[in-house]
């Protein structure tokens, strides 16, 4: 049970740090530190420790977690977060009434294309990081 602590901790620990190099928006440092973590830890572990952190950051900054997914879309927190996103929309606009295909509508790059009225209904009532990765995946149309 000790071992197992330790290393939630050190797990934690490590999260923290990546968190606040996050937050510095730096991206040769992000690459450098991640690189180093994957040397250090192994690809996996490192991935673990990645993943949290721009979690963590995108509850805590939502414009600093949108920031690193539009630097580095392909980690797999960032891809997460569009999908939830994506999904998120889509069930908030036909829970309000929405119909696809006439109201809204996907792409093949994973966007909503959404109409003005669709846009400002969506984003009422909503968290602000909820806000910024909706945002994310919405095209207007025009």
């Amino acid at each position: 049970m000790e071992e197992t602590n330790t290393k939630k901790e050190y797990f934690d620990f490590l999260v923290r740090i990546f968190v606040n190099l996050l937050m510095q928006r730096n991206i040769n440092t992000i690459i450098d530190c991640q690189q180093t973590l994957i040397k250090l830890l192994g690809e996996e572990y490192a991935n673990k420790i990645t993943n949290a952190a721009i979690l963590q950051v995108s509850e805590l900054s939502p414009h600093t977690g949108s920031w690193i997914c539009e630097n580095f879309p392909d980690l797999e927190a960032c891809i997460q977060l569009k999908e939830y996103s994506f999904m998120l929309a889509t069930r908030q606009l036909i829970n309000k009434g929405f119909i696809l295909g006439r109201d809204f509508s996907a792409s093949a790059e994973g966007k909503l294309i959404i109409n003005r009225k669709a846009k400002i209904a969506l984003l009422q009532r909503l968290y602000l990081w909820e806000q910024v990765w909706i945002k994310s995946v919405l095209v207007l149309e025009e």
